[in-house]
């Protein structure tokens, strides 16, 4: 491990432990504009764009010139770059930045030292710092953590679509219209190739469909450095049954319009008596030419077909024998069931294989990704640790992907700081020897787990990276999961805005590629932050659009929470008799829906909205208990929720007995973990308050107070709803404080063109405070969004 040091004029600035030192005393920089120094001293070798440096530094696009030109300054500041002429960094008129100083740079063979909880690096630099050969992700228990649901939620989202987007996972779906935009790229060329039609329905080698079209793109991008597409990209646009690589101009056009390929080659196989041949139909603007190739085996003549293309675009590569074609023709095999997602076959072939093949690292760590994709996460573990020891023979490549996929299970069991790690080491190692094409789903996947961290700053350098690293290998398709991932963390910070425009962002790029499981996360995704937005009507508008995707789906995850975030849109819009009936639809056809605690708490929030609040709690000690045991782990129900919801129904019913029942319950799973959470001080606050309202006021305005004033703290608008519907239904209730609850409707006010309850309840309010206009103009809103039911329904 290394950490490099730039040095220039007096000053020094460390790229690892994020520090700037003019004459050896340390410099006083704003984080921003540190990250931008980095960056552009990392590419002085041209002119950075405004974009691409945002996009690395902020890890999104919507930054104004403004607050660009401001972090710039404070740089310049820094250095004492304050005159007429520029010595360090230089502004290019309408394209963007450019380093001028003369850098030494200067690298230390030291270890790398682990980031805080804030992303800033710790400990001695001269420390040894340990591999994470031995990462131990957490693994689940029974008890709850204090943010469990809400993090589970979207990590959840986040494992969908890394397991949509996965290498070997994408089934694409009908093939998207050819109308859509270009993908964008830098300007340099880009390749795609396609699957292999193989002559005369050779079924013995179909293998080759898939494995000739990896073995010619791992050649291209290997051996001559060509910025080839991934495999994904290939397998989204072009239906899986095509048999025949003869395709017309308009398929042609659609295939360039969607990856934005430069070059689209168009591999065809076949067997002549003992001998094969290998074709390559490369399309370049307007221009075919065939490149041809014999041999042996199939992958010789593959081989021989690319050097010749190759050759044509001035590209010398010798011409090789291959001196295991038996070992080499096994891995593409391999690859050829991955990526048609037959994990059976593919661990068929690898226990096949002779033992000297099967203990070969290129074959195991094969083998620990079929173990992965399939859910063994055990098995892929014990695989991942033994191939990322540093040994004398273990080339960077192999340990890199193991280190990453250690990431990856550490992410799914919900060991956030072990996979953060795990990650860092796969980031130096593909920083140093590549293959630069992993590098950005390694930095979106560590992006993901420090914001899973709430180390939110971290998480978008990360995403910022991983962006440039994406869009270097044009692959645009891997830049909507990233979108997707960034609309997450945006999302669990409570930006709502930025967290839409990224969701957007993904499901644009799902829809243009046609990848079903990755449009429907993506649309998942944004109906969450509409809910969480209070925005029921267009959350219900966005479920409409998946619902039509829920035949083309296979993961009964994905399905079932789907299904879930349906009915929720349905009941936030009051449309209570068919959330109802959908909810009994989805439990006759989704098994994994049966078992699912979240699908009981759906029914008892629909008997809450209807007022039926004495079925709300029946039976809630056996559900609560499922919950708490948690027999499934991807289930989205939450104690404190549930628990929150019976003690607020048993109020409303009037049963006092009971309502002690489930603050008891609720003070029992309090800090549970040992960490109460605010969110358990807020569940907690609101129930006391509910319960004691008619017997001690005071006490209670006191518990309402903390709860809102906890809900706005932490930006969460649903609980200051939650909470403020709740104080002005005991202050009405109960003839007193009418001026505090019109008080209450005027702040929540804001929130009745989206939620029906809040128009109920300003209606209200202002009718007891004898406002009238207000309160028929309030009652107004709650028509025009329910129509004649909105009398009858509580609030």
């Amino acid at each position: 491990m290394h950490r490099v040091v730039y040095r220039f004029g007096r000053f020094e600035l460390d790229s690892k432990f994020r520090e700037l030192r003019g004459g050896g005393e340390k410099v006083a920089i704003a984080p921003k504009s540190l990250e931008c120094l980095l960056y552009l001293i990392g590419h002085r070798d041209r002119a950075v764009g405004r974009d691409e440096l945002i996009s690395a530094v902020w890890g999104r696009l919507d930054v104004s010139d403004h607050l660009l030109g401001q972090t710039l300054r404070g740089a310049r500041l820094a250095l004492g770059d304050t005159g007429t002429e520029r010595t360090t960094i230089a502004t290019v008129p309408r394209f963007g930045y450019r380093w001028l100083a003369a850098v030494e740079e200067v690298t230390l063979d030291l270890p790398v030292p682990e980031r805080t909880a804030a992303g800033d690096a710790v400990g001695d630099a001269g420390a040894a710092a340990a591999p994470p050969a031995a990462v131990e992700p957490a693994v689940p228990t029974g008890r709850l953590e204090p943010r469990a649901p809400r993090r589970r939620l979207w990590l959840g989202l986040a494992a969908l679509v890394l397991l949509a987007m996965s290498l070997y996972a994408l089934r694409p779906v009908s093939p998207p219209p050819a109308t859509v935009a270009a993908a964008a790229h830098d300007g340099g060329d880009t390749y795609l190739v396609l699957p292999a039609a193989i002559a005369g329905g050779d079924v013995e080698n179909a293998w080759l469909r898939l494995g000739g079209m990896e073995y010619v793109a791992s050649r291209l991008r290997q051996e001559a450095g060509l910025r080839v597409l991934s495999s994904n990209q290939a397998m989204a646009v072009v239906s899986d049954d095509r048999s025949s690589a003869s395709r017309s101009a308009s398929d042609v056009h659609r295939i360039r319009s969607i990856t934005g390929a430069s070059y689209l080659l168009m591999p065809r196989a076949a067997r002549l008596g003992n001998a094969w041949t290998f074709e390559l139909d490369v399309y370049h603007r307007d221009d075919l030419r065939t490149y041809s190739g014999t041999g042996a085996r199939p992958l010789d003549a593959a081989a021989e077909a690319s050097r010749r293309f190759l050759a044509a675009q001035g590209i010398e590569v010798p011409a090789k024998i291959d001196p295991q074609p038996g070992f080499t023709e096994l891995l593409q095999r391999v690859d050829a069931a991955f990526l048609k997602g037959e994990l059976g076959r593919a661990r068929e072939l690898i226990e096949a294989a002779p033992a000297e093949q099967g203990a070969r690292p290129e074959l195991r760590i094969r083998e620990a990704r079929v173990a992965f994709r399939g859910g063994r996460l055990e098995q892929a573990e014990a695989l991942f640790k033994t191939l990322s020891a540093d040994t004398p023979d273990a080339a960077d490549g192999i340990r890199a992907r193991a280190y990453s996929g250690l990431g990856s299970v550490a992410l799914r069991r919900g060991g956030f700081a072990e996979g953060e790690r795990a990650q860092s080491y796969a980031i130096e190692l593909l920083e140093k020897n590549g293959p630069r094409d992993l590098l950005g789903t390694a930095y979106m996947e560590r992006g993901m787990l420090a914001g899973s961290l709430a180390k939110y700053e971290a998480a978008m350098s990360d995403f910022g990276r991983a962006r440039i690293e994406m869009e270097r290998n044009g692959d645009t398709l891997a830049l909507g999961a990233l979108d997707f991932n960034v609309g997450l963390v945006e999302a669990y910070r409570n930006r709502y805005d930025a967290a839409l425009a990224a969701m957007n962002r993904a499901i644009e790029v799902s829809q243009r590629y046609g990848v079903a499981d990755m449009l429907a996360s993506s649309l998942l995704g944004k109906t969450i932050v509409q809910l969480e937005m209070l925005d029921h009507a267009a959350a219900l508008a966005t479920t409409q659009r998946f619902v039509e995707l829920q035949s083309q789906l296979e993961n009964p995850i994905l399905r079932r929470r789907l299904a879930s975030a349906r009915v929720r849109a349905l009941t936030g819009t009051a449309r209570l008799s068919e959330a109802a009936s959908e909810l009994d639809a989805y439990l006759k056809t989704l098994p994994s829906a049966r078992g699912d605690p979240q699908f009981d708490l759906l029914r008892r929030q629909i008997a809450y909205r209807s007022g039926d609040f004495a079925a709300v709690g029946k039976d809630g000690e056996a559900m609560l208990e499922r919950i708490r045991q948690r027999s499934d782990p991807t289930s989205e129900a939450s104690y404190r929720e549930a628990a929150r919801l019976f003690a607020s129904a048993a109020a409303r019913a009037g049963d006092a007995a009971a309502g002690r029942r489930w603050l008891d319950a609720l003070g029992k799973n309090s800090g549970s973990t040992g960490d109460e959470s605010w969110e358990d001080t807020y569940s907690l606050a609101l129930a006391r308050a509910e319960l004691t309202s008619p017997t001690a006021a005071d006490e209670a305005d006191r518990d309402f107070t903390r709860a809102l004033a906890l809900a706005d703290q932490h930006g969460r608008n649903d609980l200051v709803v939650e909470s403020g519907l709740a104080q002005i239904r005991c202050l009405l209730a109960e003839g007193r404080g009418i001026d505090r609850a019109t008080a209450l409707a005027g702040r929540l006010a804001g929130f009745a063109d989206r939620d029906y309850r809040v128009a109920l309840a300003t209606a209200a309010a202002y009718r007891a405070s004898g406002d009238h206009a207000l309160a028929a103009a309030a009652n107004a809103k709650a028509v025009a969004a329910l129509g004649e039911q909105a009398t009858p329904l509580p609030y």
